[in-house]
């Protein structure tokens, strides 16, 4: 696997510290949540994304994203190709990604941890057919607090064009 390039690593580094601060700065934990609580993380993951869409997303030629809280998946039919999947996550050390392609996305591609705090660059091949699957999920050495929900999480996973690079200039509000 590729390691982010250093300008998508200095972009989004600067906007993740942000989008975590902004996003968990008033998430408690889920042992106490009430429906305000339930609110608050649902808020926080909206702005979550929203920012993560203002500096991941390539509109114009990529296929979309998906984020969520603490663990998810999402399907697509995305076309057969060469993609790169632009994965960032929150709160903790780090997420497992699975990653499946083919129709249905039953055949298992890649597992592996990403660190959090970071964008990582995950190069995919989408074979002929299409359709693409990413699991995002507690890394299985992660605390039961973590592995539980009751640390707030937040993830999110961009396909986009191989070798896309954001614009380096982003605004959160």
């Amino acid at each position: 696997m590729r390691r982010p390039s250093r300008l998508l690593s200095a972009t989004v580094a600067g906007l993740v510290v942000l989008g975590v601060a902004t996003a968990c700065s008033s998430a408690p934990v889920s042992g106490l949540l009430s429906d305000d609580a339930d609110a608050t993380r649902a808020a926080g993951l909206d702005r979550w994304g929203d920012a993560m869409n203002a500096a991941l997303l390539d509109g114009d030629r990529g296929f979309g994203s998906s984020n969520g809280l603490d663990r998810g998946a999402a399907g697509t039919e995305t076309p057969a190709g060469d993609w790169d999947l632009l994965v960032a996550c929150n709160g903790v050390d780090g997420k497992r990604l699975l990653v499946s392609v083919g129709p249905g996305g039953r055949d298992e591609v890649l597992r592996t941890d990403v660190p959090c705090g970071l964008v990582t660059r995950v190069p995919v091949t989408v074979p002929r057919g299409g359709g693409l699957t990413v699991e995002v999920e507690p890394q299985s050495d992660a605390s039961d607090a973590v592995r539980h929900g009751d640390v707030v999480s937040y993830w999110y996973v961009s396909i986009v064009h191989r070798g896309f690079e954001p614009e380096a200039t982003v605004v959160v509000d």
